[in-house]
């Protein structure tokens, strides 16, 4: 299944990241010869005014002292978009191509971009409502019902639609021991969470023909759990899990362990759809040597619209590009802006991205990554990522981009506090492949502590995002404070490090 795409996504698709080209060419067709002479003429004033001398410098205006404005004109774009999609949301499958047209269409009208569409396949997976599951202990009269999203729900990347009646449950210990007897065709394999992976169990039970999976809590595991039962690093051509695959309570797996027979019925759908990143190249300007790659996902979850997440990083990152452009930045280091297809659906966009430098070896141009997710959290605190937990090869580097951003809220005279980079947003596929990365992040669900709002302000024992991956992340759930605050340090970390001389010895520098 394949999302539908205007002309405009079909006009300027091209998949090549590494050798951006003109696309404007062959858009607007040949140059009249009025416009040719005007041309000529721009370009002797133009000669006269870099070649002549002048006792004033070329005039630029200062720069602003607050995006906040602009990048609220963005948002507002974003969630109207949301609105006037299927589900007020901005989802793969829903508003994710119309908020691409918007970004790509503000670059190609307001900026110097050279505009590529990097296209990629995406599993989507997808619950029309809570799977029902009741059980029997002997007398088939004798049936208890269980509660969905209580006792038990069907695991994101779970499975198609089924429905199963009187199926016998068969317990699995170890079920990634080459030793254990997998006994459970056309039955429903019980199996306990532990120390191993949650998708290779599941689909070596498929291999050995279950009707499906039921993994269940450990005594002390009191949520259901939300673990994708996919291949982590999912590419084109990769297996999905075909059975129902539900998570269970600790006492309802208790409870299986001694039933008779199990009656599940699943509503969902697994499908592969094509998607893509926007991406620019600011080629004109900067050392192709010492890329930094500036990324913010585009797309929300299929519940909501997405304003603090990730319309807000997405629509910073887009005010900073145009800022930069007014201001006729010319950066020692070439810049590279991303926006993000498929975050949501397991870092789709960013994993394919990091691929593909692979595939061309364009990953040692890359010297670093700076990352932008969730902004204008409403109960916000200002997280730096910590560069310390990232792998050993793009640990001092991480570092190193840690501590800008501390120096950077240091000048502002604004606090901030540590966040940890192990996983949950695009960094990771950067520093599993040896590039650095860091960035700014405002708070999910985080709970705020008394300490922290003393600190910061806002609301204790609170999320920090109450709206987070929900109907309710609107516009009126962004902070224009938390905007502010965010979208000055990054434009200010983003001049640092793109007017940075010597960026690779800062990188490699150890001497922090």
């Amino acid at each position: 299944m394949a999302t539908e795409q205007s002309p405009l996504l079909r006009d300027i698709r091209n998949d090549d990241f590494i050798e951006p080209q003109d696309m404007r060419d062959g858009r607007f067709g040949k140059i009249p010869l009025g416009l040719i002479a005007i041309l000529i003429l721009i370009i002797g004033f133009v000669l006269f005014v870099v070649f002549v001398p002048h006792n004033t410098p070329h005039p630029i205006e200062p720069w602003p002292t607050d995006l906040t404005p602009n990048i609220f004109s963005h948002l507002k774009a974003l969630n109207e978009i949301a609105k006037h999609s299927n589900k007020n949301s901005r989802s793969i499958t829903n508003g994710y191509n119309a908020s691409a047209e918007y970004i790509i269409s503000t670059l190609i009208n307001k900026t110097n971009c050279d505009v590529k569409l990097q296209y990629f396949k995406v599993p989507i997976w997808e619950k029309e409502k809570e799977a029902e599951l009741s059980v029997s202990f002997g007398n088939p009269d004798e049936i208890v019902a269980f509660q969905g999203g209580i006792d038990f729900w069907s695991m994101r990347d779970g499975g198609q639609a089924a429905s199963l009646v009187s199926q016998e449950v068969v317990k699995i210990q170890n079920p990634l021991d080459n030793k254990t007897e997998w006994n459970v065709q056309g039955k429903v394999a019980l199996i306990q969470f532990g120390n191993f992976s949650v998708w290779d169990a599941a689909y070596k039970a498929e291999q050995n023909k279950a009707s499906a999976v039921i993994f269940y809590n450990s005594p002390g595991q009191t949520k259901l759990s939300r673990v994708r039962v996919r291949i982590a690093e999912w590419k084109e051509g990769d297996p999905l899990m075909n059975i129902p695959v539900l998570a269970a309570s600790n006492s309802l797996g208790r409870i299986l362990k001694i039933s008779s027979s199990i009656n599940i019925t699943t509503y969902t759908k697994v499908f592969v759809t094509e998607t893509f990143n926007v991406i620019c190249h600011l080629n004109d300007h900067g050392h192709k040597k010492n890329t930094i790659v500036l990324g913010a996902h585009l797309d929300s979850v299929s519940a909501g619209p997405g304003m603090v997440d990730n319309a807000s990083g997405a629509a910073t990152l887009l005010e900073i590009l145009l800022t930069l452009e007014k201001q006729l930045f010319e950066p020692k280091n070439r810049l590279v802006f991303a926006w993000w297809g498929a975050e949501e659906i397991g870092l789709g966009g960013s994993r394919h991205f990091v691929r593909e430098l692979l595939k061309s070896k364009e990953k040692e141009n890359i010297a670093m990554y700076l990352n932008f997710d969730m902004l204008g959290s409403p109960n916000y605190i200002p997280f730096i990522l910590q560069g310390s937990d990232a792998p050993p090869d793009a640990r001092d580097g991480s570092i190193r981009i840690q501590h800008m951003l501390e120096k950077v809220f240091d000048k502002l005279r604004e606090p901030y506090d540590i966040s940890d980079m192990l996983g949950g947003s695009d960094f990771l596929p950067f520093i599993q492949n040896s590039i650095p990365s860091g960035g700014i992040y405002t708070g999910s669900s985080e709970i705020k502590s008394r300490k922290s709002q003393q600190k910061f302000g806002g609301i204790a024992n609170a999320p920090l995002d109450p709206c987070y991956h929900q109907a309710c992340d609107i516009l009126d759930n962004v902070s224009e404070d938390a905007i502010e605050l965010t979208s000055k340090a990054a434009l200010e970390v983003i001049i640092n490090f793109g007017s940075m001389k010597d960026l690779r010895d800062y990188l490699e520098s150890r001497d922090i």
